[in-house]
């Protein structure tokens, strides 16, 4: 058994490096799907369109959360080795990351002075110990790493011109968190497309993927719920996924 891929014409391995300022906030050792990144920015670019037209309102983009998950048309070939498709693109892989990400902590308060000079009747009180408007600290986890990587198998082109308008990526941004400085592309040339985009060199999984493109790449794995690809808080798109096995693991001993 084989890694099965569909390629359009011109559709080509590459990689994919942001270069951070410091270091970006997902959960490790999954988070940042390629596939999602490119989703959600065609779903800004479609509105912006939209809003520019003053079509916004009236023919709004499909939604994600309908009962059927609509899938975007992205520039990425697709694997089609298990019973169901995913996107050729790996999720975020750190660069010299260190081993424990760092805490940072973030506040939130409520501008009351600002709130009364802005406002055209009375405010209620609310108090900044309780309540919804409380003041709050709130610890987050960020990988703290130098730059992130992906790879995927697609039109070097389109991904290129889709990735270099993001100047954030993760959690926390809009707290300076995942600053991206630049963008790179480039070509890749492996040997095996088809492991390429599912395992590295010491076969840990690069994104969660059917059983059977982790047996056809005799990849040792475990079980565990992932989206198989975007839009990933669909409940249709939650699926039972081969990830990287624990040491004790192995279904191959």
């Amino acid at each position: 058994m084989a890694v099965s891929l569909h390629a359009e014409p011109g559709h080509v391995p590459f990689t994919v490096t942001a270069t951070l300022r410091s270091g970006a906030g997902w959960d490790r050792p999954y988070g940042l799907d390629l596939a999602g990144i490119l989703a959600a920015h065609l779903r800004r670019v479609e509105k912006a369109r939209l809003e520019q037209d003053d079509q916004l309102v009236a023919t709004p983009p499909e939604d994600t959360t309908d009962a059927v998950a609509i899938d975007l048309d992205l520039p990425l070939a697709r694997c089609t080795t298990g019973p169901d498709w995913h996107w050729a693109a790996t999720c975020a892989i750190p660069v010299a990351a260190e081993d424990d990400p760092e805490t940072h902590m973030f506040y939130r308060t409520t501008d009351s002075s600002w709130s009364e000079r802005a406002a055209t009747r009375p405010l209620p009180y609310f108090s900044p110990k309780s309540g919804p408007y409380r003041d709050v600290m709130v610890p987050s986890s960020i990988t703290m790493c130098p730059a992130i990587t992906w790879h995927g198998i697609g039109d070097l082109a389109a991904v290129a011109e889709a990735v270099r308008p993001i100047c954030f990526i993760g959690r926390r941004r809009n707290a300076g968190e995942g600053e991206v400085l630049r963008w790179a592309v480039e070509q890749a040339h492996p040997d095996d497309p088809g492991r390429f985009i599912h395992a590295d060199p010491d076969n840990a999984i690069l994104r969660p993927c059917p059983t059977e493109c982790a047996e056809a790449l005799a990849v040792d794995y475990r079980l565990g719920w992932y989206a198989i690809r975007p839009p990933s808080w669909h409940p249709d798109r939650l699926t039972e996924l081969a990830m990287t096995a624990e040491p004790e693991d192995s279904w191959f001993d």
